[in-house]
């Protein structure tokens, strides 16, 4: 560890959007309507949260990029976010009404795997694919329609969420051509 490195990272399992796929979302997220006090989400912190593990100590990372990289390689399905809602707390996102079952068997196997390390994991049936567009969106109103982004998951990373730095997220492993 570095001296200017903090002693734990904020770290979390995603799918990670391509550039089309990005480009994708940054266009749906123009067709809402947002109130004054919404954040939305910045281009480069758009992706599909597999699963959030909090706060780990840095000595930890090295035993999570290895148990990322046996996961099974992908694709693991058509991603169809093709749902726009508002959810409890102003969360804004774009979802998906029938995720893939790869995907969902990904994320079921991958938490398994992190309990089995001793990390606290979301239930795999309570899985719900999405992309936060915006928090602290209460009163914004999503499109009418949305035009569905079909997005190949077919790789999974391991991110560091940097608080209070300018670039917010760091993917700390990827390896698929979905991977930025």
């Amino acid at each position: 560890m570095t001296a200017d490195l903090p002693a734990t990272a904020r770290l979390f399992f995603a799918l990670w959007p391509d550039a089309r796929v990005r480009g994708a979302l940054l266009e749906r997220q123009r067709h809402w309507h947002w109130p004054p006090r919404a954040r939305p989400t910045p281009p480069a912190k758009l992706h599909v949260t597999l699963h959030f593990l909090g706060d780990v100590p840095r000595e930890r990372i090295p035993g999570l990029l290895a148990l990322r990289a046996g996961l099974p390689s992908g694709p693991y399905g058509a991603l169809r976010l093709d749902s726009a809602a508002l959810w409890r707390g102003g969360i804004a996102v774009l979802a998906s009404a029938a995720p893939p079952a790869g995907l969902a068997e990904l994320q079921a196997r991958l938490g398994a795997l992190l309990r089995r390390e001793g990390f606290a994991t979301e239930a795999a049936a309570r899985f719900r694919p999405h992309v936060t567009l915006a928090r602290a969106a209460q009163g914004a109103e999503p499109p009418q329609a949305v035009e569905p982004i079909d997005w190949l998951a077919d790789d999974v990373v391991l991110v560091e969420s940097r608080r209070g730095s300018p670039d917010g997220y760091r993917v700390l492993a990827a390896r698929g051509p979905g991977a930025a």
